[in-house]
């Protein structure tokens, strides 16, 4: 994977003490999944000790991954006793074979926020919380079955084969089924991989080394 990022932060004071984030992301990325029967290309299997069956079986996958990323975040220091955490951030995810078409591309919106408050107002007592959103990446599981490089499954029957013990050439395998390897089609709505995170927390410092907090995660 090859990426390059950029971010800029800027403080400010306004309704309070601002510490600014904006960002950019740049990926490219390439895959390849591949998988054969050697030496031929088919595998056998025998019953009862003599040749019987054998299948052919391969992909070879390649993707070419591409993603252009967004972001801006804040944390605002409102006074003494409350900071917010707001922000927002902008995927475009999009990929497919080499050379061809893409066949996947999904925009994602993500916001982000939290808070962390002083409850007593004596630095010891914080109630934080936070909610997000957080989209998968970018990678070729999932389109890959609308991309070409799955092989047709074919069935033979080897019983012409010699041995069990010896390569059996193609000339004495009898194709007996052929299933064809059928490209998929995306949904042009498919809604991309995404997790929605909420949290709750209560810490409490007891002393200056000790510090007692409970956290929930949904």
């Amino acid at each position: 994977r090859h990426q390059v990022n950029a971010s800029l932060s800027h403080y400010a004071d306004a309704f309070g003490h601002h510490d600014l984030k904006f960002g950019v992301e740049l990926e490219r990325s390439k895959t390849r999944d591949r998988d054969a029967y050697l030496p031929n290309g088919v595998y056998y299997y025998d019953y009862g000790g003599a040749p019987y069956l054998a299948y052919g079986y391969s992909y070879d996958y390649q993707g070419r991954n591409k993603r252009e990323s967004a972001y801006v975040q804040d944390s605002w220091k409102v006074n003494d006793r409350l900071t917010l955490n707001p922000g927002l951030r902008f995927d475009h995810v999009h990929g497919g074979y080499p050379g061809q078409a893409e066949v996947y591309s999904a925009n994602n919106l993500a916001p982000r926020f939290g808070f962390a408050f002083d409850v007593t107002g004596d630095h010891k007592t914080v109630l934080k919380g936070s909610y997000s959103q957080y989209y998968e990446g970018i990678f070729n599981d999932i389109y890959k079955r609308a991309t070409p490089g799955l092989g047709d499954f074919i069935s033979y029957d080897a019983s012409a084969c010699p041995s069990i013990t010896a390569i059996c050439g193609l000339n004495n395998l009898v194709e007996v089924d052929r299933t064809p390897n059928v490209l998929y089609k995306m949904d042009p709505n498919l809604k991309h991989p995404r997790v929605d995170e909420s949290s709750l927390g209560f810490e409490r410092a007891l002393s200056n080394d000790v510090r007692v907090s409970v956290t929930g995660i949904y």
